[in-house]
């Protein structure tokens, strides 16, 4: 499932913790980032609560290569530093999985697009889901701070 079948209520849940799980910081972090918004929490909780926040999404993911080269790098570092994807799996709740997922289709169509002489995309590991590394979360909170 996409990003378009998050309810307002799993959003609205999303964004209530004052001290959010370690998962949803970083897979927050990285949709800041992509919206060129500060990777902060408080960031993230009120783009999740603005009505077309879903409708932004989508619109990254049709033309990923809109966003800037800088915040593609330090999506690919939340990807492979932070491990995303095994993080929010680990982590289990279906709408940090949801958006993990999407950041990582974004990351891939930067990949894709260097493949095939596009615009360049910015990371040397892969961003595909079953590959994303597990590495450490500590970085998480310099990059996409719960502050």
């Amino acid at each position: 499932p996409g990003v378009e079948t998050l309810s307002r209520a799993e959003l609205d849940a999303l964004r209530a913790p004052k001290k959010p799980p370690m998962a949803a910081v970083v897979a927050l972090g990285a949709v800041c980032t992509l919206l060129d918004a500060p990777p902060k929490w408080k960031a993230a909780q009120t783009m999740m609560g603005e009505d077309d926040f879903i409708r932004r999404l989508v619109a990254v993911r049709a033309q990923p290569m809109s966003v800037a080269e800088h915040n593609r790098r330090v999506v690919w570092r939340l990807i492979d530093m932070n491990g995303l994807w095994k993080l929010a799996c680990a982590h289990g709740d279906r709408s940090v999985v949801i958006i993990a997922h999407y950041v990582v289709e974004v990351a891939d169509a930067w990949k894709q697009a260097a493949s095939t002489g596009g615009e360049g995309g910015s990371g040397a590991a892969s961003a595909n889901a079953g590959t994303a590394g597990a590495g450490g979360a500590g970085s998480a909170q310099a990059s996409a701070g719960a502050s």
